[in-house]
């Protein structure tokens, strides 16, 4: 199965939420984190197109904002991504595939893209639910560390770490 990466637009708002809402639903449900199978799917029932539609229409020409959807050869989507770039650092603000495609190089790909588009002579931070496991060692393979940093739990409810991707030096910046 070939994937392809682009920019994503208001046309893949369904798909886009799709994916993310399945992925919720394969992944955060927790009992004993604290996080039931009835608030994942009634906080993943909200993710609309709409919503989808509005990020990417507030994003759309900001060259500091990224918006990637991975697509397969008929069209489906079975990813996306979401990125920042700010003065000081990056931020991977939100990746999901499909639980379909999980493991058949739709994240590598996904994140690998990310990382072609940041300045890397910059950190890139990104929040990560505390005990999705699979997540913060798919983001340590690409050079994230988990921190110390304390953060709130997402809704009140996910339990998160920051990861944080170092700056690379300026010399390894430059031959690579």
């Amino acid at each position: 199965m070939n994937i392809t990466i682009r920019q994503a637009t208001n046309a893949d708002s369904e798909g886009i939420i799709t994916a993310q809402r399945e992925s919720w639903r394969a992944t955060y449900v927790s009992p004993e984190n604290g996080v039931t199978k009835e608030w994942v799917y009634e906080r993943s029932a909200n993710f609309n197109a709409e919503r989808a539609n509005e990020i990417l229409q507030s994003h759309a020409g900001n060259a500091d904002f990224l918006d990637l959807v991975a697509v397969t050869d008929d069209g489906e989507i079975a990813g996306m991504l979401r990125g920042e770039k700010k003065a000081d650092h990056s931020e991977l603000r939100a990746i999901y595939a499909h639980p379909k495609y999980i493991g058949q190089g739709v994240g590598g790909k996904l994140i690998e893209s990310f990382l072609d588009w940041i300045d890397t002579s910059k950190p890139s931070t990104i929040e990560c639910v505390s005990y999705n496991k699979r997540a913060i060692g798919f983001y340590e393979h690409y050079g994230y560390k988990v921190t110390d940093k304390e953060l709130p739990k997402y809704a009140d409810v996910l339990p998160s770490v920051e990861m944080v991707r170092a700056a690379e030096s300026k010399e390894h910046h430059e031959t690579t």
